[in-house]
């Protein structure tokens, strides 16, 4: 990655010739320096920049060209200033060679009435604070109807060409990582469209372009007040720092700075009244967005940047594509029956829904020419129904035309770790194994674990998720087969966890059935049995036994068959069409329902902010917790459990 450095000085330059500045004249001692005469000032305890400043009559910008890093007066630094006329501009360079000087041309008043308006910079409150961690005395500017004005930051800035990823820690928010990294509120929501302006969860993963504030470095005619030399105030009965202030058209934080050894204001005390005038300039200024400083305007900036809608639509436009082609057919058509079921209960909704079916074969229907229908071009959302190798032009067409992306079956893709309009339904094989075998680990840290048969080098293997959630302290044994595990010597003081990778019902009832004699040979013994996923398919026809050896296997989707809302939708799906849903896992028609009420009624009430919507765990077959891996990609449904076929009987969704 290759890096461009800039160094700024916010010193005084000259436009169109030399600009002599010239000091007041304190009564202090002076250095001769390379030539040329400062005053030299020793600060004492109590004095501030600003304070000095107002005393002596200092220009600022001059100031911190002859004191580079001086911003707290600490122990033993000494504070220089010119004594004598000079330019500022050549000064400025001879005490920075390698800096970028911002110009500045102080002007006339009859020249100030010939300018543009100028804009004026006045600094907020220090006690006001706009943001976590950012006050605007910290940033020295101000806000101009919607322009945000700041100096250009004199540190070093590395301008970088390409994004750096970033980790969030605790305190952080989008404007502090903004100012901290030079760029924009606006520059972070564009590589971020997973990022809320509302919040920054600890460790979240962001990228960041440190630098791209330099592109908004503007000449701007600016107005600034500045300290001129005090006037002296005698002291009368009555007097109060505030009243002094209000009547002086100062405030009393400022009459303070320039008085650092009057504690107490006593009738007949000498004090300084601090002076300003206003000097229009033209400045190299950053020239941001003001609204990043209120709330209401960070809100703006995301939802612009991200393309998102400002209300709740009216109108929904979906688009349904369905897979006619022979092996995928009827999966894809008992879905859009769901779906279409699903829509009926959307009609009393304060939104319209206007719904486009589309056919995809790849002989009649070739998805480049359905997508150029000018209807599917304007949908907000799109859902898919293939199950294997989801089409990337798809999910490229989502992109470039801002429209949202539903992934149905297909949980191998990983579009959703890098595309920002993609959503996927049903969680990847090692999200999926790897949040399940965590939560074991936590529900069951201290059994011992028996794993039937040699252990499994294949990565996509539940127990290979496991072994690794379990970790190198983990009792863990190996057995080889059933007969192996009928005659372990178990010990009623420990718990145990049977963990098998085998699949088809013929091989693991076997091994449920050895279980419920082992269990029952020793009552009081703690034993249970970890399968995989596909333990599901068999599930109902031999729950009674799955319950008697306490089972758990994870699972991304259950269907309740006694479940009041289950049947009811199964009563309505046979009224409506005169037959009954396809028996299959997952459901696909239940799958279509549930999708078609979650998603279309989330994108309406959050006017169409992914990042807004809320987990739905009322739904028929799947849980729905969307999520992301990072802040610039899709999202994923993050609702997976485990199943427990428990000793009382009872089916139990455990979520992680």
């Amino acid at each position: 990655m290759r890096k461009k450095f800039i160094s700024v000085c916010l010193a005084c330059a000259v436009i169109g010739g030399a600009v002599a500045v010239q000091a007041s004249s304190p009564e202090l001692p002076t250095e001769v320096r390379e030539g040329k005469t400062y005053y030299r000032y020793v600060p004492v305890k109590g004095e501030s920049v600003f304070g000095i400043l107002s005393r002596f009559g200092w220009d600022e910008d001059l100031f911190r060209a002859v004191n580079p890093g001086v911003t707290e007066l600490t122990k033993d630094v000494v504070l220089y200033y010119p004594a004598e006329p000079l330019n500022v501009a050549s000064e400025a360079k001879a005490e920075a060679p390698d800096t970028v000087t911002a110009a500045v041309s102080v002007k006339t008043e009859t020249e100030k009435q010939t300018e543009e308006q100028p804009i004026r910079t006045e600094i907020a409150a220090s006690t006001e604070k706009t943001d976590a961690g950012v006050s605007p005395a910290g940033m020295p500017a101000g806000a101009s109807g919607s322009e945000l004005i700041l100096p250009v930051p004199t540190d070093s800035i590395q301008e970088y060409e390409e994004p750096i990823v970033y980790i969030s820690r605790q305190g952080d928010t989008p404007l502090s990582l903004a100012r901290e990294y030079h760029t924009t509120l606006a520059d972070i929501f564009a590589l971020n469209p997973r990022l809320s302006p509302d919040g920054m969860v600890v460790g979240s993963l962001i990228k960041l372009l440190p630098g791209s504030e330099t592109n908004h470095i503007q000449a701007r005619m600016v107005t600034e007040r500045r300290p001129m030399k005090p006037v002296r105030y005698k002291v009368r009965k009555g007097d109060t720092w505030e009243s002094i202030a209000a009547e002086k058209g100062v405030s009393a934080e400022e009459l303070k700075a320039v008085n650092p050894k009057t504690d107490e204001l006593k009738n007949g005390k000498n004090i300084d009244i601090p002076q300003y005038e206003n000097i229009s300039a033209s400045k190299q200024v950053l020239v941001l967005d003001g609204r990043e400083l209120t709330e209401e305007g960070r809100e703006q900036i995301y939802r612009e940047v991200n393309g998102l809608l400002r209300q709740a639509p009216s109108d929904v436009h979906a688009t349904l594509l369905v897979n006619t082609n022979a092996n995928e057919r009827k999966r894809c058509v008992e879905f859009m029956r769901g779906f279409m079921l699903g829509l009926e209960t959307l009609r009393k909704t304060p939104y319209k829904v206007h719904l486009k079916v589309a056919e995809i074969n790849s002989e009649t229907a070739p998805l480049e020419d359905v997508l150029s229908d000018e209807e599917i071009i304007k949908s907000d959302i799109i859902f898919a129904t293939d199950d294997k190798a989801f089409p990337e032009e798809l999910i490229a067409f989502g992109q470039n035309n801002n429209i949202t992306v539903v992934n149905v079956f297909d949980s191998k893709i990983k579009a959703y770790t890098d595309n920002d309009r993609y959503i996927q339904l049903l969680a990847p094989t090692d999200f999926f194994f790897g949040r399940t075998a965590d939560h074991i680990a936590g529900l069951m840290g201290g059994r011992t674990f028996i794993f039937i048969g040699s252990p499994n080098a294949d990565e996509e293997s539940f127990s290979v998720c496991l072994k690794d959630a379990l970790g190198g302290n983990a009792s863990i044994e190996y057995i080889e087969d059933i007969s192996a595990l009928e005659s372990y010597q178990f010990d009623p003081a420990k718990q145990y966890a049977v963990v098998s990778e085998l699949s088809g019902r013929t091989d693991v009832m076997p091994m449920i059935d050895a279980v419920i004699d082992i269990k029952e040979a020793h009552p009081g013994l703690t034993l249970s049995v970890i399968g995989r996923p596909t333990w599901l398919v068999f599930s109902d026809a031999n729950a009674e036994k799955l319950s008697k050896a306490d089972t758990y296997f994870p699972s991304r989707f259950y269907l309740d068959a006694d479940d009041p809302a289950v049947k009811a939708f199964e009563k309505r799906y046979g009224g409506y069409y005169k037959a009954h849903t396809v028996k299959s896992l997952p459901a696909y028609a239940a799958m279509g329902y549930d999708a078609a009420r979650y998603f279309i009624d989330s994108y309406a009430n959050t006017a169409g902010d992914w990042n807004k919507v809320i987990p739905a765990r009322d739904l028929l077959q799947l849980d729905f917790k969307p999520g992301s891996v990072n802040s610039w990609g899709g999202l994923l449904n993050k609702g997976v459990y485990l199943l427990n076929y428990s000793p009382d009987g009872a089916v139990k969704k455990i979520m992680p």
